[in-house]
């Protein structure tokens, strides 16, 4: 017994020797580090008071579109009526993404999971695919340039903050997570599957067994997001100019022309989700199978054509080997013409998917992660660069230097397609910066290259050699590392940690600090969106969609009580997802309106200094209600005139006396305060004939200007106060300005306070028909009460014997069927002229189906 004990103990020390190696101990370590940060660290903002705080706007979506896969298993909708109301919205995003969040789902809610737990599902995902991307990036690294580039690469992409971290952390719950981890994964596949330097298709080849890793990697990076086209054109590349130099060069190109055969799958995967009759590359059309059939021939093909020139090169005894680039050229050139000529549409979406990176106009360049890396603003700055690598991008340049040299010296073709990955990814990030999380992979990788060259020529290669020698002989499982240990100069043990400290933390705060003040700052909507959407989901109408339903383009027709919900279009989704109500605009830059037709939708709407030209495009997209917050009459409202095409006359200057000195500062001019945000959002619509006030989230917000005297910079202050007293009083005190002499800060320019969501009901409004004396000025008001203030609600006219005013308020409460608000007057409207004072009572079915009151 004893002895078969002995075995088995022998037995399970070799398993270990052969499976867990000592510096996955290491690994173990930097994953718990990357845990801890993507999970541990936000856990308590993402989930709390009973609910799920998901980041971000189109995590929102995403829930919506599982909720809808789990009614439907496992059918995901492919078109949405209930967005970009009232024309609806064909879905471009990928469908898998949704599908396996759907399943997880209801394998935790025992079938019939509640929407606490499907948004838990889809907030935990992105940050375990975080956390295991951390495999791919090891395995690549340990293959090309040993375990110590491994281990700086692992532990540079653990604590990366900036885009790669915001969108593999806990509550982002995205696509994008899938996107990196599965095409980083697709890459590793291939990395080792050309290390074999040859691939049989069989089963038992470990190389074939790669490249099936490699397209099932693709296939789920496919299905996840449109755009992974990009890299099946990065590979393509790589095969292209792979082939051709080792066709140069006299060698075998086979094993590298049958990595194209990873796009056989995605491209069978892909083929029932196509729609034929689409050119467009920006939904699964066309344009992706052409791709992926371009892509998969690629490789037999060139391999076909290097044969065929090697048997005629044996045949004319004369050396072809340079035909082979030319042929290829032409035969490219060819393609061109004929598709240009007959082909002209397809010509044309192609030559368009080229610039599909670059923001053209204004209102596209207001997208914050559509802007250059390096040109956010128009001008050249690294603060986005920092931002999302510290000093591991400057240690990424150094190691792509050294990848370089590296394919001059000794052209391998592993390190060629890391290469090619690098200078493609690099490129996209370039033209918007939301690629950023893509290239943060390579910024790893690229930075454990470097470091490791660094610390080997600081004397500790041969520990290295020595370690690797001792992995494999080691009869405990910490040996190798006591014997390094052991050896270690105590001179290398402290540059080691130094450059270790020096990568984390400079320039401070550096890259770990930044990451975990990131993962403290998640959260979900403001909580006046929150609250707002949830009392808009219980008191207002249904809009007669079915949530759960899937919807065929073909055949649906909104219902007669089908309505829309107006607001920025960043809200779009929130207001989808948390309020199950229709959005005219939303994050797909749908129902934006505006440019050069000036079509009527969101930045039209907000930026109108005319109620009437606000009612025909509210009439025209179906409007019932329409949703502000403070961010939109302020940091918002420039996207909105940028996307209008309207960019003049927002502001003036006005002229302060500040310490005896006369100073002009910028302030909002009388062209914003007419705009229909600043009506609605600052002036609660009191002067609007067709828009009353039904909801404010609590808590009221002021906004200034301050002008520090001292560098002569101007910004925007805010101050929160959670009763409208407090705000009222200092307001009142900063207005028109107010100086700090101790600091020489000016306050200027100051907003009325506000809540920070406000929900208005655009109704017909009950016409109020009267007489008085010609000429004689009629003023007609009521008191509006909220739970938190008052204000006045007033119109003003000039009697030409008769006057006539439209009003919004009802003075009798909300109806059954209508929208309870909980915003209202207390008693009748008020008309004064002279000394008369007529009192009218307004019915709600008189403002919502625009009823004529006769008074007198």
């Amino acid at each position: 017994m004893y002895s078969q004990r002995g075995a088995l103990l022998r037995a399970d020390r070799e398993w270990l020797k052969a499976k867990i190696r000592p510096e996955f101990v290491v690994l173990l370590v930097i994953a718990f580090i990357s845990f801890w940060i993507r999970i541990v660290i936000p856990w308590s903002n993402v989930f709390q008071n009973g609910k799920v705080m998901l980041g971000g706007n189109d995590p929102y979506y995403h829930m919506r579109l599982t909720e809808v896969t789990i009614h439907n298993f496992p059918h995901r909708m492919w078109f949405d009526p209930m967005t970009n109301f009232p024309h609806g919205s064909v879905l471009y995003w990928g469908p898998i993404h949704d599908q396996i969040v759907a399943f997880l789902a209801l394998i935790a809610g025992f079938g019939s999971p509640d929407t606490h737990t499907v948004y838990a599902v889809g907030a935990i995902i992105p940050a375990v695919l975080g956390i295991l991307l951390l495999i791919p990036v090891y395995v690549i690294a340990r293959e090309l340039w040993g375990i110590k580039a491994a281990l700086f690469a692992s532990l540079i992409i653990a604590v990366l903050p900036g885009q790669i971290l915001s969108r593999t952390i806990l509550g982002f719950a995205d696509h994008h997570a899938n996107e990196i981890f599965f095409s980083t994964l697709t890459i590793m596949f291939l990395v080792l599957a050309i290390k074999e330097r040859r691939i049989e298709f069989s089963l038992r080849s470990r190389s074939f067994l790669y490249l099936i890793g490699a397209s099932i990697s693709y296939a789920v990076y496919q299905l996840s997001w449109i755009g992974a086209l990009m890299f099946a054109l990065l590979i393509s590349i790589f095969i292209l100019v792979q082939a051709v130099v080792d066709h140069l060069r006299g060698k075998r190109i086979g094993h590298i022309c049958m990595c194209s055969l990873i796009f056989l799958l995605p491209l069978l995967l892909v083929l029932p989700i196509c729609d034929f009759k689409s050119f467009s590359y920006l939904y699964y059309s066309i344009i992706t199978v052409a791709a992926l059939l371009l892509a998969t021939i690629l490789g037999p093909l060139l391999l076909s054509l290097s044969r065929l020139m090697d048997k005629l090169q044996k045949r004319t005894e004369h050396s072809l080997t340079l035909y082979y680039p030319i042929v290829l050229v032409a035969v490219g050139i060819i393609v061109l013409f004929i598709m240009s000529n007959f082909v002209p549409s397809l010509f044309s979406t192609i030559k368009s998917a080229f610039t599909i990176l670059t923001k053209s106009t204004v209102g596209e360049l207001t997208i914050a992660e559509a802007t250059p890396i390096f040109f956010p603003r128009g001008k050249f700055t690294l603060d986005m660069v920092n931002g999302n690598f510290g000093m591991a991008f400057y240690l990424s340049l150094v190691g792509l230097v050294l990848l370089f040299l590296r394919i001059i010296k000794k052209w391998k073709a592993e390190e060629m397609l890391i290469l090619v990955w690098s200078i493609v990814i690099f490129d996209a990030m370039y033209q918007q910066n939301r690629f950023a999380y893509y290239y943060a992979v390579n910024v790893a990788l690229l930075t454990g290259l470097a470091l490791s060259y660094l610390v080997d020529r600081m004397g500790m290669e041969e520990l290295s050699k020595k370690y690797v020698q001792s992995v494999h002989s080691f009869k405990i499982f910490h040996e190798p590392f006591v014997k390094i240990l052991k050896e270690i100069k105590p001179l290398n043990l402290v540059f080691l940690v130094f450059v270790i400290v020096i990568v984390l933390i400079y320039p401070w705060p550096g890259i770990l600090p930044a990451s975990v003040a990131s993962a403290k700052g998640v959260g979900g909507p403001p909580p006046g969106w929150v609250e707002s959407l949830d009392w808009m989901k219980t008191h207002t109408p249904d809009p007669g969609v079915d949530y759960y339903e899937i919807y065929d383009p073909d055949n649906f027709t909104y219902p007669p009580e089908a309505y829309g919900v107006m607001s920025w279009w960043d809200y779009g989704h929130w207001i989808l997802a948390i309020g199950h109500r229709m959005p005219n605009a939303n994050p797909f830059q749908q129902g934006i309106g505006g440019g050069p037709d000036h079509k009527p939708g969101a930045s039209t709407f907000f930026t109108a200094t005319q109620e009437q030209k606000a009612n025909q495009i509210a009439d025209e997209l179906g409007v019932r209600y329409v949703v502000s917050d403070a961010e939109m009459a302020t940091g918002k409202f420039y996207a909105m005139t940028a996307w209008a095409l309207d960019l003049e006359g927002w502001v003036t200057y006005a002229q302060y006396g500040i310490m005896g000195h006369p100073v002009n500062f910028p302030v909002l001019s009388e062209k914003y305060h007419s705009s229909m945000i600043a009506r609605l959002h600052l002036y609660d619509g009191v002067s609007l004939s067709h828009y009353r006030l039904v909801h404010e989230s609590p808590g009221y917000y002021v906004f200034y200007q301050v002008a520090d005297m001292n560098t002569g910079n101007v910004y925007r202050g805010v101050q929160s106060f959670s009763g409208y007293t407090d705000a009222e009083k200092f307001y009142n005190m900063i207005k028109p300005f107010y100086v700090d002499t101790s600091t020489n800060m000016v306050a200027f320019d100051p907003l009325p306070p506000v809540s920070y969501v406000k929900v208005f009901e655009y109704v017909k409004g009950a016409r109020i028909i009267g007489s008085a004396p010609e000429g004689e000025n009629v003023t007609l008001s009521i008191t509006i009460f909220t739970p938190a203030r008052t204000f006045t609600y007033m119109q003003t006219t000039v009697s030409d014997g008769h006057y006539e005013f439209v009003v919004p308020y009802s003075t009798q409460g909300p109806e059954e069927d209508s929208t309870l608000y909980d915003i209202g007057p207390l008693g009748p409207y008020e008309i004064r002229f002279g000394d008369e004072v007529v009192r009218v009572d307004v019915s709600e079915e008189a403002v919502l189906n625009g009823e004529t009151i006769v008074v007198g």
